[in-house]
């Protein structure tokens, strides 16, 4: 140590004072029984910086978890418009004479009937691999619920089967379907009839639409049409084939 001739230590007032003197070495700090090392977190540090990278993460899931709810907003707020806009057009619209149809009794029944479950069929087998089976049963049968409020008198209770068991995927019962037609005025069944499905298969088209683009529904449609010329409509008179295609899918 350095002392004056008074006594005076400079060394020890300036460790007292945390300096190190001038050329000196500087001395490591005192120890204390149970510290950590230097460099290794106290369990209380290493709680408050846990406390702190989870809610970090809270906040980046809740962001997250926020950004997702407003895209799904956005595309449940196009599907309403493209579905209120496909609404107002089928109020206004003026349904165009029937092609070759005069009358719709048990066999023309039939033969529309397993025409619209054809194409109900091959719009399900495009629209699984891409929503899956569930979605795309669910579209069918709330599309099918949607036009059948709209037309009661020609869809009333078209998804039950005559053995009072229920259609789950969204398919029309033909049985049901000529009942409903045999109740309309005469001059009126097929216009009303071909109508009903024309709008189903327009609002079903619409849903695919919001869902998966316009692109995927001119795809979709020119599917659908080109089930006309399948092999096993070859036993369907020419005379109803037309009427179904030119007034269901035109």
């Amino acid at each position: 140590m350095r002392r004056d001739s008074d006594g005076f230590d400079l060394e020890e007032m300036m460790r007292i004072l945390g300096e190190t003197p001038s050329g000196a070495e500087p001395r490591a700090p005192l120890a204390v029984d149970g510290d950590p090392p230097p460099g290794v977190l106290t369990p209380e540090e290493q709680a408050l910086l846990d406390e702190y990278e989870a809610a970090r993460l809270r906040r980046r899931l809740e962001e997250k978890a926020e950004l997702v709810r407003r895209q799904l907003e956005e595309r449940e707020r196009e599907a309403r418009r493209i579905i209120e806009e496909y609404e107002r057009q089928a109020a206004g619209a003026v349904s165009p004479p029937p092609v070759g149809l005069a009358d719709i009794g048990p066999a023309e029944c039939e033969a529309l009937g397993a025409l619209l479950e054809g194409i109900r069929l091959a719009l399900f087998s495009y629209l699984v691999p891409r929503i899956g089976a569930k979605n795309a049963v669910s579209m069918l049968v709330k599309s099918l619920e949607r036009v059948r409020a709209a037309a009661p008198d020609v869809l009333k209770d078209v998804s039950w089967r005559p053995d009072g068991t229920l259609r789950e995927d969204g398919s029309v019962d033909s049985a049901r379907l000529l009942k409903n037609a045999a109740a309309l005025p005469q001059g009126e069944r097929v216009s009303r009839v071909l109508g009903a499905m024309r709008e189903l298969w327009a609002l079903r088209l619409k849903s695919v639409e919001a869902g998966l683009g316009a692109q995927v529904r001119g795809e979709i449609e020119g599917r659908l049409k080109a089930t006309r010329a399948d092999p096993a409509n070859a036993r369907v008179p020419r005379s109803w084939l037309d009427a179904f295609y030119d007034g269901v899918l035109a």
